[in-house]
C-alpha cells in the first residue's frame, strides 16, 4: 500500500483521473506519452502542472525526475509507486490486432484504488 504526499489525497488522485478526457493510454506512435500532441495525458503526466517542461520528457519517471526534480514536491505518490501506476498505463497501450486490450482511465482508477491508502 502506498501513501499520497505532498498534500494528495487517495479522493484528490481519482478526481484527476476520473477527469481525464481521454479512455485511452497517451501514445505517440507506439511509445507512450506525458502528454501528446491532442492533449491526453498518461497516469503520471496527469499530475505534471500544465504548461511545465516535464510534460515533453521522454523516458520513465526517473528519468523525468532526473531532468526536473522539482515535480517530486508537486507529485501525489513517490517514484516507486509512480512508476508502478505508469506500468498500469503503458500496459493499456499494448494493441492487439490494433484494438487497445483495456481502458487506460479505468485501469488506472482500479490500480489507485487497491494500492493508494
Amino acid at each position: 500500500m502506498f501513501k499520497a504526499i505532498n498534500g494528495w489525497t487517495k479522493a484528490k488522485m481519482l478526481k484527476v483521473i476520473k477527469a481525464r478526457r481521454y479512455n485511452a493510454a497517451a501514445v505517440i506512435g507506439e511509445f507512450c506519452a506525458y502528454t501528446t500532441p491532442n492533449g491526453n495525458r498518461c497516469a503520471v503526466g496527469l499530475f505534471i502542472p500544465k504548461g511545465h517542461g516535464g510534460s515533453s520528457i521522454c523516458g520513465g519517471v526517473y528519468d523525468l525526475f532526473r531532468a526536473h526534480p522539482e515535480l517530486k514536491e508537486v507529485m501525489p505518490l513517490g517514484v516507486s509507486a509512480l512508476t508502478k501506476l505508469q506500468k498500469v498505463h503503458d500496459h493499456c497501450s499494448v494493441h492487439i490486432n490494433g484494438v487497445e486490450d483495456r481502458n487506460a482511465k479505468e485501469a488506472m482508477i482500479e490500480w489507485v484504488q487497491k494500492n493508494v491508502g
